[in-house]
């Protein structure tokens, strides 16, 4: 079985990172420039499992917060997206595990950080506490693990900072209801473990003939300091 630095057995978390086309998705994009512009994390590999801050009501971008979210949803049928693969150790993921659920026990107490947006485009710390926005809030779940790679704290961190990081450790890439349904998938080599491990999307990993392998980017750094907000459990999407 395949193990973490620390010896410990590996499990995975996934971070998606999608673009649905509505125009808060683009206003979005305007701050982040960033063609995918909303993430997620997910603790299985079929994505029923999966959390951000977004959109309470799927009609209603203006009413957001903690959320779990339904990728099977027909507001996600036209969605573009890119989904990785992250092998941490069983004591990280039960660290990320344990931070979400305890988030979402009390997630009336966080809200959407549009000021913290407003930050990102003037890299300046904005952000109010108990707030994110999706990628601030997938950043900060994954502090403690050592897929913490930007260089700079999580309320600075966009869906291109996640992309860019975690760019060798993605499975697919294409619509998001090819995934779900049978479409085949673009991996790299870490995202298969055993030749039994998972089903994904309909296609199993000792079926895929081909890989695709591709060198992490350079860290992202920043020189921004961000008190105390990648350790609170508020922060981008």
């Amino acid at each position: 079985m395949p193990t973490g630095t620390s010896g410990s057995p590996r499990t995975a978390v996934y971070v998606v990172l999608t673009a649905t086309g509505t125009w808060f998705s683009k206003t979005i994009q305007w701050f982040t420039k960033d063609e995918l512009n909303h993430a997620s994390i997910a603790f299985d590999s079929e994505l029923r499992d999966v959390y951000s801050f977004g959109r309470k009501k799927l009609r209603n971008p203006l009413f957001a917060g903690m959320i779990r979210e339904n990728l099977r949803d027909p507001f996600y049928s036209a969605a573009e997206c890119a989904i990785f693969r992250l092998p941490v150790s069983r004591a990280e993921y039960r660290r990320v595990r344990a931070r979400v659920d305890a988030m979402m026990a009390e997630r009336d107490r966080y809200g959407y950080s549009l000021l913290g947006l407003a930050g990102v485009l003037l890299g300046r710390k904005l952000h109010r506490k108990n707030t994110f926005f999706c990628s601030h809030f997938v950043a900060s779940v994954l502090e403690d693990t050592a897929f913490y790679r930007f260089g700079k704290p999580s309320c600075f961190v966009t869906p291109g900072n996640l992309e860019q990081a975690y760019r060798s450790y993605e499975i697919y890439r294409g619509k998001l209801s090819g995934y779900l349904g049978t479409a085949p998938l673009v991996h790299s080599p870490d995202s298969c473990y055993s030749m039994n491990e998972h089903i994904i999307g309909g296609v199993t990993c000792a079926s895929i003939a081909t890989s695709t392998w591709i060198r992490p980017l350079p860290t992202v750094r920043s020189d921004a300091s961000c008190s105390g907000g990648a350790r609170t459990a508020s922060n981008i999407s």
